[in-house]
Formats: C-alpha cells, sequence, structure tokens
C-alpha cells in the first residue's frame, strides 16, 4: 500500500500530526498546571474547548471545504493552520490563559477539518478490498505518532530545562518543575523562568513536527488538484458494461 503516492501522504500526515499533538497536549497540561498554576481537574476543564472546536471542525467543515478546494489543500491548509495555533500557544505560555485559549480553538478546528479529510484522501487511495487493512495500517501509524511524540517532545523539554537551570541545583532537579523549586531556594525565579523556556521550545518543536506533516501530505496528495473524486477499483475487478460477462468490456 506505501506504494501508493496518495497513501503513503495522508499516512505520513497522520503520523506527524500524531506527534506533533500528542507531544503538544502532553505539554500543555504542565504548562496549565506548572506554570499557569491550575489544578488537574481545572486544567482538563480548559481542554474541553479545544475538544469542542474539534468536534465542530470534523463535523462542520471538512466535508464542504473538502469538496470546495479538494483534499490535498484541506489538509494541508488545516495543518498549517494548526502547527500556527501551537505556536500561539508557545509563544504565550506564560500570559495566562485567556491567551492560550484562542490558540486551542484554532488548533481544534483545524484539526478537526484535517482528521475526515486525509481518512477520505487515504481510503480513496486504495482498493476497497482493502480498506480494513488500511485503516488498521493508520490507526497504527497514528497511535505510534502520539507515543513517540510524547517521548520526544517531553524529552525534549527535560534537556532543555537542565541546560538552563542554575548550575548550583543538585541532579534530579531537572526531572520536574515542582522538584526543581523545591531545591532552588532564592532562585525559584530562575528555576520557573528555565521551565517556561524549555516549555516553549518543545511545544515550537511539536508545531514544526504538524506543519511539516500538512505539507509534506498535501504535496504526496496531489494539492494540484489530482486527487481522485471516488476509490479506485480493485485489481480484475470490471469497470464498465455487463459484470456477467468480462469478457466483453474489459477490466481493471
Amino acid at each position: 500500500m506505501f506504494t501508493e503516492r496518495r497513501f503513503t501522504g495522508a499516512a505520513l500526515g497522520g503520523l506527524l500530526a500524531a506527534f506533533g499533538m500528542g507531544g503538544s497536549l502532553f505539554l500543555l497540561t504542565q504548562q496549565l498546571q506548572f506554570v499557569l498554576g491550575y489544578s488537574p481537574l481545572e486544567t482538563g476543564l480548559r481542554i474541553v474547548p479545544f475538544a469542542v472546536a474539534l468536534l465542530i471542525g470534523s463535523g462542520a467543515a471538512s466535508a464542504p471545504l473538502g469538496k470546495k478546494i479538494g483534499l490535498a489543500r484541506t489538509v494541508a491548509l488545516s495543518m498549517v493552520v494548526a502547527a500556527l495555533g501551537l505556536c500561539a500557544i508557545a509563544a504565550t505560555s506564560d500570559s495566562g490563559y485567556g491567551w492560550t485559549l484562542p490558540g486551542l480553538i484554532v488548533v481544534g478546528f483545524a484539526m478537526g477539518t484535517a482528521g475526515p479529510a486525509a481518512g477520505a484522501a487515504l481510503m480513496s487511495a486504495i482498493p476497497p478490498a482493502r480498506a480494513g487493512t488500511a485503516s488498521g495500517v493508520n490507526g497504527t501509524l497514528q497511535e505510534l505518532g502520539t507515543g513517540l511524540g510524547v517521548a520526544a517532545l517531553g524529552a525534549a523539554l527535560v534537556a532543555r530545562f537542565d541546560a538552563g537551570l542554575p548550575a548550583a541545583l543538585p541532579d534530579g532537579a531537572e526531572e520536574s518543575l515542582p522538584t526543581a523549586l523545591a531545591e532552588a531556594g532564592g532562585r525559584a525565579a530562575e528555576v520557573r523562568d528555565a521551565f517556561v523556556s524549555a516549555l516553549e521550545t518543545s511545544q515550537f518543536l511539536g508545531a514544526l513536527a504538524v506543519a511539516v506533516g500538512g505539507v509534506a501530505a498535501g504535496a504526496l496528495l496531489g494539492w494540484a488538484g489530482r486527487e481522485p473524486t471516488a476509490p479506485p477499483a480493485p485489481v480484475g475487478a470490471v469497470v464498465s458494461g455487463d459484470p456477467e460477462d468480462p469478457g466483453r468490456t474489459g477490466s481493471a
């Protein structure tokens, strides 16, 4: 299936989107709790607008936009917009939830728009007889991308945080902001600034992954308008004429 460019494009876009979004949402929980001071429950409630925007994007915007500008452009444009939203969240990570909320809504709506379009593009690229296999491969890649995103962006956060901490702090202080603050003494402000800087850097990396995924998917899907309007017929299937007499009309 990966020899089909459009299948590869949709799968790659999904993988990178899951990488960037999985890692970025993990980092967002750190931002809301450790930087802005919300409890776990308050953090969860403040992520609800993202979920609502995701539902609206997938239900109300994805199909009309896909019909108007094509699946490839819809996927590419939506993922680039989502990346910009992630950049806005990263750039305002220390400015309060009022600045984070618009970015959350933009990211949710954009990813909701991209998801169904990417799924439709992927399924249209393979024979219907292999739809179950294709769906399973796509789902596996997205789960893999999410796991890798949390691991990679989390590691980037810890590495950047460790590099920015005051030298006097003991080993292990970089494992979390509360641990570092407990050891900081009178240098708590420096520790907090180091964490915010590390958080922003990691969030920007997540945004970059989503943007690259959108551009790559759009290019491989054929954003010049060449994507198919219907799934291709499986090999050997009759494509015209009398299905009871393939010899009269030829086969795919």
